[in-house]
């Protein structure tokens, strides 16, 4: 896998066990899939890419062209976020609204 714009952000996978991924590219969830050994998947993002593997001894990465091994231990859940600059630390992703201001009289 290269590179192929400095601008985004490319994740590559090859799979070694089987996992199961769930991937949001740029906020857009795309379906969650159980892949098999020997499958390898890509995904293009122009600003981020998450990701949740719930075998990350399973599966080697490789972002932006850099290949960065299993995401963790055999059978492990792990949650990454990759920019076109590099990891990220994972933001969790909340569902409650922001405070509702107090109106004053």
């Amino acid at each position: 896998p290269t590179r192929t714009n400095p601008g985004e952000v490319t994740l590559h996978i090859k799979v070694i066990e089987r996992s199961w991924l769930q991937v949001s590219l740029d906020g857009q969830e795309q379906p969650g899939m159980l892949l098999e050994k020997g499958e390898e998947k890509e995904w293009r993002a122009r600003y981020t890419i998450y990701l949740i593997c719930g075998n990350a001894g399973g599966v080697e990465v490789t972002v932006n062209g850099e290949e960065l091994g299993t995401l963790g231990k055999r059978g492990e859940v792990v949650e990454k976020v990759w920019t076109p600059t590099g990891e990220a630390t994972p933001t969790p992703q909340s569902t409650q609204a922001t405070a509702t201001p107090t109106p004053t009289e």
